[in-house]
């Protein structure tokens, strides 16, 4: 929007979500570990993935992937700032982190070895709760964008102000704002969406002295709130509809570019006012007869081109912004070059450490696709032992397939 645009040329400060915004988002399983260090029951990995399959938050993604996820779902419910909950073939199951746990009055301190290990590798640690008891815990990794590094120090040389406001882990966040640039006390963890929007009202200037950077329903609040709510491609419609920029791709360092276009487009307009302002000091006194004592006229046909003239300067001039192309920060981080580049319709199992997560048995289909649809055609039981398995995301059917090396 135009109010958004003039936001980007007056802000001070860039506040920024992590999950899926400088981070890719597409997360994968890194570890399990169940009680007292052993695997988690079948039951309840099963549990858990067909509680996910129901959810839309990026963790889920990665989560589903856990089990078949077979079981039917029931009371779902997405708790801000804390997880889901629900039941599945009638049980109990719940997902979230340490949030959730203290909401609950659940205990997790029997995974507080494995939690700290992980987060000091930069991942987030979500558990699966039934009504009185964590049942075990998952370690999911989440790479940096490969260009969000670059893209900060653009923004700092520029002189913005940046924060990082995430719901997640303060270890976690400390471990992402190191590698990207950010200074401690830059980085606001733990956060729910509340807490975000009352950061922006706290900041000197007032929230409409902030762009906020977010993807996700739980930066609604916030985006809504600031001068000027920016939005990546695929971000939630939600966020979207709180948006006053979204930007076409989703790479961060296309912000750099909104910024770059906001405030070019500004100083074209100031230097259209000014042109226009000094062209009519000059020429609208000479076409109305301003030099007649000294014999001087200027005929009628003369003063309208010469207005037509202004009109055509400050028109070209606006027109030059359609050559402009600002240059964007490149990728620094070429190890995280190929993270950022979604599953095609189906996420690969992940490779646990340190448990054996049960398979069912493995199921080899052929399907037959008609544009948006698909259908199983057949399928067997007798899939080659060296397949790789998958399951499926996206279509009318969620039952695990497989897919030969």
């Amino acid at each position: 929007s135009p109010e958004a645009g003039e936001a980007l040329t007056r802000a001070r400060e860039v506040a920024f979500d992590k999950t899926g915004t400088l981070t890719c988002g597409h997360f994968t399983v890194a570890a399990v570990t169940g009680r007292a260090g052993k695997a988690p029951a079948p039951d309840d990995l099963e549990a858990l993935s067909s509680l996910e399959r129901e959810a839309r938050h990026p963790l889920s993604r990665a989560l589903r992937a856990l089990a078949p996820g077979r079981a039917a779902v029931s009371d779902l419910q997405t708790l801000s700032g804390q997880g889901l909950q629900g039941r599945a073939d009638g049980r109990f199951i719940a997902a979230g982190g340490s949030a959730y746990a203290r909401a609950h009055g659940l205990d997790i301190s029997m995974f507080a070895s494995f939690a700290d290990e992980q987060r000091a590798l930069g991942r987030s640690v979500i558990y699966a709760f039934s009504k009185t008891e964590a049942l075990f815990a998952c370690a999911l990794g989440d790479e940096p964008r490969a260009e969000a590094s670059a893209t900060l120090r653009k923004l700092r040389a520029a002189g913005l102000k940046l924060t990082l406001l995430s719901g997640d882990d303060a270890q976690v966040c400390a471990s992402l704002g190191s590698r990207l640039g950010f200074a401690p006390e830059e980085i606001k963890a733990g956060l729910l969406p509340a807490d975000k929007a009352a950061y922006l009202e706290s900041v000197p200037g007032g929230a409409r002295s902030v762009v906020m950077v977010g993807d996700g329903i739980n930066d609604a609040a916030a985006l809504s709130l600031a001068g000027a709510g920016v939005g990546l491609a695929g971000a939630s419609d939600l966020a979207v509809d709180a948006c006053g920029v979204v930007l076409l791709r989703a790479r961060v360092n296309d912000l750099w570019g909104a910024f770059a276009w906001a405030r070019a487009t500004l100083r074209v307009i100031r230097q259209n006012l000014a042109w226009a302002f000094l062209y009519n000091i000059m020429f609208i006194p000479l076409a109305a007869g301003a030099l007649l004592p000294w014999g001087l006229r200027l005929s009628p046909l003369w003063a309208a081109a010469l207005m037509s003239v202004s009109s055509l300067c400050v028109v070209a001039n606006a027109l030059r912004l359609l050559r402009f192309k600002p240059e964007l920060p490149q990728d620094t981080d070429p190890g995280s070059a190929g993270a950022c580049e979604p599953p095609d319709f189906i996420v690969p199992a992940p490779a646990i450490k340190g448990t054996a997560v049960p398979q069912e048995k493995v199921v080899k289909w052929e399907l037959k696709v008609d544009g948006m649809h698909w259908e199983t055609v057949a399928e067997s039981d007798d899939a080659p032992a060296n397949s790789a398995s998958y399951y499926w995301v996206y279509g009318q059917n969620n039952n695990p397939g497989t897919e030969s090396e």
